[in-house]
């Protein structure tokens, strides 16, 4: 469609992006929030556009895009399964089970699966560049809320802390 149009494909994308986020915001916002409740992750800006892979994305190997695909899959139903059961062990008033077994933080451990994933399938040095930021973040705001956690909840959350940790279930990853 683009040549169709006669659009330059970096036009097309910018014409494109604003769209798509907010098609994926209002879905977020009218379905996904009515059906889990208005904490539910910000809106992500996280598009594929296969059709501008060779002009925004040359250097993708094509044998990493099924790969990468197949990560962001499995990290965002590891993100969407630890929030299903925090959400549960909330309106049950209970501790989380599950994969809160192994990680204080599955949802985020998703969320990492699914980076890695992208960055297989886009390709390129953007997303990789940006990884240590995301992860430097990420981490900084997890150990902001484990100490507020801590002072919330004492020797309970000391206790947990010291079961599960923080990633994963290896044992210098704490």
């Amino acid at each position: 469609t683009v040549s169709l149009l006669g659009l330059s494909p970096w036009l097309a994308a910018l014409i494109a992006a604003p769209v798509m986020f907010g098609v994926g915001w209002g879905l977020q916002r009218h379905v996904l929030i009515r059906t889990l409740g208005d904490d539910i992750l910000p809106p992500l800006l996280v598009t594929f556009a296969p059709s501008t892979r060779p002009y925004a994305a040359p250097w993708t190997a094509a044998s990493m895009v099924w790969p990468g695909l197949s990560l962001v899959v499995v990290g965002r139903v590891i993100t969407f399964g630890s929030v299903l059961q925090l959400r549960r062990a909330r309106r049950l008033r209970q501790l989380p089970v599950g994969m809160f077994r192994w990680s204080r933080n599955p949802g985020l451990v998703g969320m990492f699966v699914m980076y890695f994933g992208l960055c297989l399938a886009v390709g390129g040095p953007w997303l990789w560049l940006g990884a240590p930021l995301y992860f430097a973040n990420m981490h900084a705001r997890v150990r902001l809320e484990e100490s507020d956690l801590d002072l919330r909840f004492g020797d309970a959350w000391r206790e947990y802390t010291f079961r599960a940790p923080r990633y994963l279930p290896v044992r210098r990853v704490r």
